[in-house]
């Protein structure tokens, strides 16, 4: 995926969670190795940010998203 898909995507992902009730930012992630783009999720647990995934890589087409809890 290229750096402008990625930050569409994931800009994408962080909007889509907005608007469901969570506290979602997409952020440039510091590690460029796979994506370089990731969102993160405040008040969030681990095993919801699991579930969360599985639902957004359904809805995204299979797409890689990183998504991280603060």
């Amino acid at each position: 995926m290229t750096t402008l898909q990625s930050q569409t995507t994931h800009n994408k992902v962080a909007r889509t969670l907005r608007h469901s009730g969570y506290k979602a930012t997409c952020v440039r992630n510091n590690n460029f190795e796979a994506n370089e783009y990731e969102v993160k999720i405040k008040g969030i647990s681990q095993a919801e940010l699991k579930e969360l995934y599985n639902v957004i890589f359904s809805l995204f087409n299979k797409t890689m998203i990183n998504l991280i809890n603060e």
